[in-house]
């Protein structure tokens, strides 16, 4: 991605961040949370700043004040992420060279595990976005009963040879897919149902592919699906080299793994 395009996506997303954080803590709780840990138990407090004539400097909350140890909780990792938010906005209107989004990830990720279970995370890391990705449920596609048998090593059914490899490739080299996961698409006046390949996640950018593996092309009613499968894609602007990877091929020209690992290093890594 051109580095103008990139710090532009950025502070779009960054500002946008900035402007939720600012709406959600404009109604807040006056204090801040203590969380006493002893034994295995967990003990909460609202502490303010200053003691109130009949209203202590240090409350406990129990049980019945559990929604309030939430909010607390809540609005001071939103308070850090907010100026963590503020600080990247900056370095990415000024294009630094050294903007990294990972603190954004680490103000989460470095609250002490009881912490951790009381907040909802508005930014989560890379590796827990995946996982999250990768858990959606769906039906898988339907085999015939003389379909030959292929699978992959995460031990999943597949249709060929080749989408074995692709299927394998993607698992040895840490990226999520799902194995034709359906998506639904406008054709005319109505939408239909397709299975791509592989719907393909760049962890790093969060960016979603689909892929189609063309595994006939030498075959004219085959080429000819192909075709109609891109015009389709095309219709929803779902577009090769944009969010669409193909491979392809033919009877005499097998899948070559250097290409497949090309199209891995240059939109998935």
């Amino acid at each position: 991605m051109d580095d103008t395009l990139y710090f532009k996506k950025k502070k779009h997303e960054l500002e946008a961040l900035i402007s939720q954080l600012e709406l959600r803590l404009n109604s807040q709780i006056n204090g801040t949370l203590r969380v006493s840990s002893a034994h295995g138990y967990n003990k909460y407090y609202l502490c303010r700043r200053e003691a109130q004539e009949g209203v202590p400097k240090q409350q406990y909350l129990g049980k019945k004040d559990l929604e309030t140890v939430r909010q607390l909780a809540q609005q001071e990792y939103e308070k850090q992420l907010l100026a963590v938010a503020r600080s990247l906005l900056r370095k990415a209107t000024e294009k630094a060279e050294a903007y990294d989004d990972h603190p954004l990830q680490m103000v989460y990720e470095s609250l002490h595990d009881a912490r951790k279970a009381l907040v909802t995370p508005l930014v989560v890391s890379d590796e827990d976005y995946a996982a999250r990705w990768m858990s959606q449920k769906y039906e898988p596609g339907f085999f015939s009963k003389n379909s030959p048998e292929f699978y992959s090593e995460k031990d999943e059914r597949v249709r060929s040879k080749s989408e074995k490899i692709i299927a394998d490739k993607y698992y040895r080299k840490d990226i999520p897919y799902l194995y034709e996961l359906p998506l639904n698409l406008k054709y005319e006046n109505r939408v239909i149902t397709i299975r791509p390949d592989f719907t393909v996640l760049n962890k790093r950018t969060r960016q979603m592919f689909f892929h189609e593996h063309f595994g006939m092309i030498d075959n004219s009613d085959y080429a000819n699906q192909c075709l109609k499968k891109l015009e389709l894609y095309a219709a929803n602007g779902i577009f090769p080299g944009n969010n669409l990877l193909i491979t392809m091929e033919s009877s005499t020209r097998p899948l070559r793994e250097h290409y497949l690992n090309l199209i891995i290093e240059t939109y998935l890594q």
